[in-house]
C-alpha cells in the first residue's frame, strides 16, 4: 500500500514437535482470508487473517496513532508520590557510615613478606644437554609458585574488614500522595496516514524465496521437500507420496524404542519395590520359608514343593504382576496411540476399527486376570498365616 514491508507475527504459535521423527507442517490460506496450520495433517491453529489480536501487528493498522511531535508540558505533574516533609531524619542517623570497616582484631603476620616474588625460578630444572639455542631458541628457566608465599604469605597485606555496626544507609523517608498529581501524560491521537482497510489478504505476490526464523535452543532441525501450491489436492498427493510412509516407519521405530525403555523401566521399578519390601515385616515370613527350604528341602521334598508353590503364587507372581500394572499406570500413552493418518483410506479405517476392538478385548482380559490373581493370592496367604514354620 505504501511500498513498505511489514512483518506480521502470529501471537500464539502451535507447539512444535522435537521427537526425532519427520513431521509435515502445512499452512493453508483460503479465499475467505482464513488460515489453518496443520502438523501431520491435524489442525493445530486456525482463524482469520483479519481477526483482531491474532497477529502482531495486525494486518489492519490503527485508524489513529499518537502524535510523536507533541511534547509533554513542563508544568505537567505525573509523579504519584513525594517525600513527606514532616518525616525528618533522626539526628543520630548517619548516612555517611560505610557498610564495611577494618577489623583490627587481625594484624599482619610476622613472616608475611610484602617484597617477596609470588613466582620464582625453578632451580631444580636444568637446561637439557640436547638444547640448541640456534635451533630451539633461547632457553628460559621455568618458574614455579613461591613456596614461601604459600606457607607464610606474600604481596601487599590488606586489613580484613567486617560489617559496620553503625551502618544504616540512606534514610528511607516516608512517601505521601502528591497533591499536585495530574495523571499519566499521553500525546494526542492524530489520523494515521498509513491507515487502510485490508482486502483479499490471500492474494500474494509471486513468491521468489522462503526464510525460516527459528529459535530452538540448539536442537538440530532439517527442512526438505518444500511445496508451494494453489491446489490442496496436489499438496495432499505429494504428502501421501513423499512423507506419510516415511512417517509411519519412523513412528514404528520410535514405538519400539519407547517399549524397550519401558521394559527396562519395569524391571528397575520391580527391583526398587523389592528393596522396599525387604524392609517390611513380610521379610520375616519370606525368609522363614527360604530358611526352611534350605535346611529341610532334601529330607521333606513334598513340603518343599508345596511351599514353593505358595511362594510363587501367593507372593512372587502377584507382586511382579501388580508392580508391572502399577508401572503401566504411571506411563504415558505414547506407545498406545494410533498413528495419525493424513488421508486414511477405507481399508485403513477398517484396520483401525479392528485394532481398537482387539485392544478393548485385551484390556478386559487383563482386568479379569488381575482379579483372579488377587483373589487366589488372598486365599493362599490366609492359609499360609496359619502355618507355623519355626
Amino acid at each position: 500500500m505504501h511500498n513498505q514491508w511489514v512483518r506480521h507475527d502470529l501471537k500464539k504459535n502451535p507447539v512444535q514437535k522435537f521427537d526425532g521423527v519427520t513431521h509435515l507442517y502445512t499452512l493453508v490460506i483460503t479465499k475467505e482470508d482464513t488460515f489453518k496450520i496443520l502438523i501431520d495433517g491435524i489442525v493445530q491453529k486456525e482463524g482469520s487473517l483479519q481477526e483482531e489480536g491474532m497477529f502482531n501487528p495486525p494486518f489492519q493498522p490503527p485508524e489513529k496513532i499518537p502524535d510523536l511531535n507533541e511534547k509533554k508540558p513542563k508544568n505537567w505533574v505525573d509523579q504519584t508520590h513525594i517525600p513527606d516533609p514532616d518525616d525528618i531524619k533522626p539526628s543520630d542517623w548517619d548516612e555517611n557510615e560505610p557498610f564495611l570497616i577494618p577489623d583490627y582484631r587481625y594484624t599482619k603476620p610476622d613472616k608475611w613478606d610484602e617484597d617477596a616474588l609470588l613466582d620464582i625460578v625453578d632451580t631444580n630444572v636444568k637446561k637439557p644437554d640436547l638444547w640448541d639455542d640456534e635451533k630451539d631458541g633461547e632457553w628460559i628457566q621455568p618458574v614455579i609458585p613461591n613456596p614461601y608465599c604459600e606457607q607464610y604469605g606474600c604481596g601487599k597485606w590488606e586489613q580484613p574488614q567486617k560489617k559496620n555496626p553503625k551502618y544504616k544507609g540512606k534514610y528511607p523517608q516516608r512517601q505521601i500522595k502528591n497533591p499536585e498529581y495530574i495523571g499519566p501524560w499521553e500525546p494526542s491521537l492524530i489520523q494515521n496516514p498509513g491507515f487502510y482497510v485490508p482486502k483479499d489478504l490471500h492474494k500474494l505476490i509471486a513468491v521468489k524465496g522462503l526464510a525460516f526464523d527459528i529459535t530452538n535452543g540448539g536442537t538440530v532441525i532439517l527442512f526438505d521437500n518444500i511445496l508451494i501450491s494453489n491446489s490442496t489436492s496436489d499438496a495432499e498427493q505429494v504428502a501421501e507420496k513423499m512423507w506419510r510412509q516415511r512417517y509411519i516407519l519412523e513412528q514404528q521405530e520410535e514405538v519400539k524404542r519407547l517399549r524397550k525403555e519401558k521394559l527396562i523401566g519395569k524391571w528397575k521399578y520391580i527391583k526398587e519395590q523389592w528393596v522396599k519390601l525387604r524392609t517390611k515385616p513380610l521379610k520375616e515370613n519370606l525368609m522363614s520359608i527360604i530358611q526352611y527350604l534350605a535346611d529341610n528341602g532334601y529330607d521333606h521334598p513334598i513340603i518343599s514343593i508345596i511351599l514353593l508353590i505358595i511362594v510363587d503364587f501367593a507372593i512372587i507372581m502377584p507382586f511382579a504382576y501388580l508392580c508391572l500394572k502399577c508401572y503401566d499406570a504411571k506411563q504415558t500413552d505414547q506407545d498406545k496411540k494410533i498413528l495419525p493418518v493424513l488421508f486414511p483410506s477405507k481399508q485403513q479405517k477398517e484396520e483401525n476399527k479392528r485394532w481398537q476392538q482387539q485392544h478393548e478385548l485385551k484390556i478386559k482380559q487383563n482386568i479379569k486376570l488381575n482379579v483372579y490373581i488377587i483373589v487366589i493370592s488372598t486365599m493362599l496367604w490366609s492359609k499360609f498365616d496359619d502355618i507355623s514354620l519355626i
